[in-house]
């Protein structure tokens, strides 16, 4: 038998290798591009999207998200997430590799089960907005269900002797995640004043914050209310916290509504927009394994501005983007290091 710690660093070679072939797949020219057929701003603080299967939505720019085209000192070496749309070829290629899933794939699923982060990477390469987008969306659409019967603990008197740290922590939650939001934010509060918060290390800063100031009545209150966004960002929390205590049934039910959710997405999901107001700028972005992409810019004020100046401010955002691709890919390898060795 391969000796444990030299089995992981035989996976970790294997996967970087694997993820490079994926980055030079995606490329190569003629991938598949937005589907956007037309893109403009309006004067009345709208933007208006025809999609190349002629259908047309008008978006609200107030309800849009707002990001920024510079990065404080402290938000270095930091995740930046952007809620963002999975790319049509991403999702052809999860649609492909589930026809035709090669030997090397079957040969990693297996070690690689012991970590919900190592399996679903295993499955939909690419780096942590991945693994964060495409849980968002299963749980949203409801295809991962949280309190579904593999997720839910068997009733048992029993108890370990001596008593182990996990045991006292998990022994009054009914699944294997806090999903009682009273016992999840007391598993927040005791992991932040032990400093043991790796899990949620990426975790958009918003989706913590909404997790920590909802009450049980608040909870309860937005699924009467049907807020299916909030919801999801809240379990997601709570998915990461009770993530390490998760086996490999529920680490393999998790596997598959994800997959399943994210080769569903393209069916329900318009493009997304992200707006940067210092630049006046409204971005159609996706996601794919080379990261965060552009595929379309408009101005609210490209009539009265000189073409150079548009280019400049194009040429801004090009250099931000590829700026945060390169930041979140960092912080990916040093999940894969921590992960593996």
């Amino acid at each position: 038998m391969i000796p444990r710690n030299k089995t992981h660093k035989t996976i970790q070679i294997i996967l970087i290798l694997l993820m490079g072939n994926f980055l030079n797949i995606f490329a190569q020219p003629g991938a598949a591009r937005s589907y956007i057929r037309e893109m403009k701003w309006g004067n009345d603080y709208k933007i208006y999207l025809e999609l190349s299967n002629d259908s047309g939505f008008v978006l609200n720019v107030k309800n849009l998200y707002h990001g920024a085209t510079t990065t404080s000192e402290e938000k270095k070496d930091a995740y930046t997430y952007y809620p963002v749309s999975l790319s049509n070829d991403f999702i052809a290629r999860l649609k492909e590799a589930e026809k035709n899933t090669d030997t090397t794939n079957r040969l990693l699923s297996t070690p690689r089960n012991e970590t919900l982060w190592g399996t679903l990477h295993a499955s939909l390469g690419g780096g942590w907005g991945h693994f964060i987008n495409c849980l968002v969306y299963s749980l949203e659409s409801g295809r991962l269900n949280l309190s579904g019967p593999l997720m839910k603990r068997p009733e048992s008197n029993w108890k370990p002797n001596p008593i182990t740290e996990s045991y006292r922590r998990t022994r009054r939650w009914k699944y294997y995640i806090p999903l009682d939001q009273k016992l999840a934010q007391k598993e927040y509060a005791k992991r932040k004043k032990e400093n043991d918060l790796a899990d949620l290390q990426g975790v958009p800063e918003p989706f913590v914050n909404l997790f920590l100031n909802t009450s049980r009545h608040d909870l309860k209150a937005m699924k009467k209310g049907g807020k299916s966004s909030e919801i999801a960002k809240i379990n997601l929390v709570k998915l990461l916290l009770g993530a390490r205590y998760l086996g490999s049934a529920q680490i393999s039910y998790t596997k598959t509504m994800v997959l399943k959710s994210a080769m569903e997405f393209s069916v329900y999901k318009l493009p997304s927009i992200i707006i940067f107001d210092e630049l006046h700028a409204a971005v159609a972005m996706s996601l794919d394994e080379m990261g965060y992409r552009i595929d379309r810019v408009v101005f609210s004020d490209e009539e009265n501005v000189p073409t150079e100046n548009l280019e400049e401010r194009r040429k801004l955002i090009d250099s931000f983007v590829e700026g945060i691709n390169k930041e979140n890919r960092k912080m990916y390898q040093k999940k894969l290091n921590n992960l593996y060795n």
